[in-house]
């Protein structure tokens, strides 16, 4: 399982949990910051800072891709480009899970 934009870590740990000692749980983030916090509630967690439009993983990694809340911060320009690294990563079959929330004008 792959988060992107893990944030402060709450959901992550979470799925961490979910996942346990058979499976792998990464997570990933742009900022250092949310890393480190990320770091304090999932110890010993796989943990990377990378940026979404160049995804650090191999062709086929993943079972799962969870993502919320990050789409909404990606320019539409690059929207394609994001996704596209998405598919990569997840296996054939493989999910992909994205909560997102958008309003009108924004």
């Amino acid at each position: 399982m792959l988060e992107l934009a893990v944030g402060t870590g709450a959901v992550f740990k979470k799925l961490r949990e979910h996942v346990g000692d058979k499976g792998m749980a990464a997570g990933l983030d742009l900022a250092r910051r949310m890393l480190t916090v990320t770091q304090r509630r999932a110890r010993h967690a796989l943990l990377v800072q990378a940026d979404a439009r160049c995804l650090p993983f191999a062709t086929d990694s993943f079972d799962i891709l969870w993502s919320s809340y990050f789409l909404d911060l990606v320019p539409t320009e690059e929207l394609t480009v994001v996704l596209k690294e998405f598919h990569g990563v997840l296996r054939p079959g493989g999910r992909l899970l994205l909560v997102e929330f958008s309003k009108e004008g924004g």
